[in-house]
């Protein structure tokens, strides 16, 4: 993309005159004997694996000048093939990149030539440095466009205009709350572990309980022996002597009914007191879960007693 004024022509026989150990591997159009809207149309239908070349285009083949920028911006909406330059005053969102020469080390050394003959000096004595190439840089979001990949690009290359991803913008914050989900998922992972063994301890703890209950009854009825031995002794000597009671009215000639009921419903008597004893001690002794039973003082105690019920404190009555 060039102009058609002498001094393009001149640049465009040093392109052809450089350019030409490429011929048969690359074809080359150039487009400097065409109107600015032609070559729009041009640009927009190019075949694939083109690349457009920008030299800004100071007269166009029907003598029209163009602004460069403007110029600039209307190609880059239109043209189907990326676009690079050489000047880096046009790398600002149109042009891919590439080794391109400096405007502001190019008006410094300008400025300094003519800084020396305003001094005096004969330009004629004046040699200024060859402006060369500065290191190719590269638009970031021309490569995401045109799909070229940063491993294709020269080495020393600089990448411009980087948009930063999520994960750069956003590492610490996502890296924190991925923390904390780890850290609340272990936490819950833990306590669903805990749940089935505290639930078997608990288990165990009552199966304990009911164990030592039923040793401290054990231990109960070993200390009561004593008092249980005597309480069934008791009705057994009752009964004893009832019997042998019974034993001599049988034997008399007129044996008085009536005392002998009186003595069998003694022996019966008896006999279902020693049954209780027998039955409360087997009571206190069987492996069973304890309950709790409401006990009216009042009916133990006989009727018009004047007793009445006290409790202390560790230190002064109430």
């Amino acid at each position: 993309m060039i102009g058609n004024s002498p001094n393009e022509r001149f640049w465009i026989g040093e392109l052809q005159r450089e350019l030409q150990p490429l011929e048969g591997r690359v074809t080359f159009l150039y487009w400097n004997d065409l109107s600015f809207d032609e070559v729009l149309k041009r640009a927009a239908s190019l075949p694939p694996n083109s690349a457009i070349y920008w030299n800004q285009p100071q007269v166009d083949a029907q003598g029209a000048v163009h602004e460069g920028e403007r110029a600039l911006k209307d190609l880059y909406a239109i043209a189907n093939a990326p676009i690079f330059s050489y000047d880096d005053s046009f790398f600002n969102g149109e042009i891919v990149g590439g080794p391109m020469t400096s405007v502001s080390d190019g008006v410094r050394t300008t400025t300094d030539v003519a800084l020396r003959i305003l001094g005096g000096e004969k330009p004629t004595d004046i040699k200024s440095t060859v402006l060369e190439y500065g290191p190719a840089k590269y638009d970031w979001r021309q490569l995401q466009r045109w799909g070229i990949s940063e491993s294709r690009l020269p080495q020393g290359s600089e990448v411009y205009f980087r948009q930063p991803s999520a994960w750069d913008l956003y590492a610490w914050p996502v890296s924190f709350v991925a923390l904390l989900i780890v850290l609340q998922g272990a936490l819950i992972t833990g306590l669903l572990h805990q749940r089935p063994r505290r639930m078997y301890a608990e288990l165990q703890a009552r199966q304990r309980m009911s164990e030592l209950a039923h040793v401290n009854r054990f231990s109960v009825a070993g200390e009561l022996t004593a008092s249980t031995a005597h309480e069934i002794n008791q009705p057994l000597g009752a009964i004893r002597i009832n019997a042998e009671t019974l034993e001599l009215v049988l034997k008399a000639q007129a044996p008085d009914l009536n005392e002998i009921r009186e003595i069998a419903a003694e022996i019966s008597r008896d006999d279902k007191r020693a049954s209780d004893v027998i039955t409360r001690l087997r009571s206190l002794l069987k492996k069973s879960h304890s309950s709790l039973n409401l006990l009216k003082l009042t009916k133990l105690l006989p009727r018009g007693s004047n007793c009445f019920l006290a409790w202390y404190s560790r230190d002064t009555p109430r």
